[in-house]
């Protein structure tokens, strides 16, 4: 099979009341160099549930998405997103962290995106919003996590209103390791990473 892909898995935590969601995500990349990117985003405390596909094409931009999102046990909505139009967005956000990661991409600056959700948790029924990146460079780090020790490239982004987070991404995929919010008083861990064929 001409595709190479990605699995793994991402704890929610918080320093006084450990561990509140997880995330297991996967990335394929097929031969042609289009990604595919799904998500389950769990997360206790909000009772909410969001499940997100998101795929590029091989030059990276937004082709399609889907997102679904239940709260309090109840299904909130669900969105299926086409971008065959020219200019297509070069950022579509799933509030998956590991979409997040991905805004690595776009290099230092300010980026104008399209998100599901302006909520902090992507909690509601999905729509689609605009909002604005400002992306900055740190440096490179190499952090150990449950995952294991890995070299990565340390991010800041602010999004709108809300004060910046930090983030560490790794290899040409910026997988998220690890990243911050004071916003939310948030630590989310990359637990597990595996390469399958």
């Amino acid at each position: 099979m001409d595709r190479s892909r990605w699995q793994g898995e991402i704890a929610y935590l918080d320093p006084s009341r450990g561990r509140t969601g997880r995330e297991v995500f996967s990335v394929s990349v097929h031969g042609d160099g289009s990604q595919v990117l799904r998500a389950q985003c769990e997360m206790d405390e909000d009772a909410l549930v969001r499940e997100c596909v998101l795929a590029l094409d091989a030059g990276g931009l937004p082709v399609e998405a889907f997102v679904r999102t239940v709260e309090g046990g109840l299904h909130s909505g669900s969105r299926h997103y086409c971008f065959a139009d020219e200019p297509r967005p070069r950022f579509f956000g799933t509030h998956s962290l590991i979409n997040d990661g991905w805004l690595a991409r776009l290099g230092e600056g300010r980026h104008p995106l399209l998100t599901c959700s302006l909520q902090a948790n992507g909690g509601g029924v999905p729509g689609l919003f605009e909002t604005e990146a400002v992306v900055t460079f740190v440096g490179e780090a190499e952090l150990d996590v449950p995952a294991g020790t890995v070299a990565c490239r340390h991010w800041r982004v602010g999004y709108g209103d809300y004060p910046p987070l930090d983030m560490w991404v790794t290899g040409p995929l910026d997988l998220l390791v690890l990243m911050t919010w004071g916003h939310l008083g948030g630590r989310y861990e990359l637990q597990s990473l595996e390469q399958t064929k």
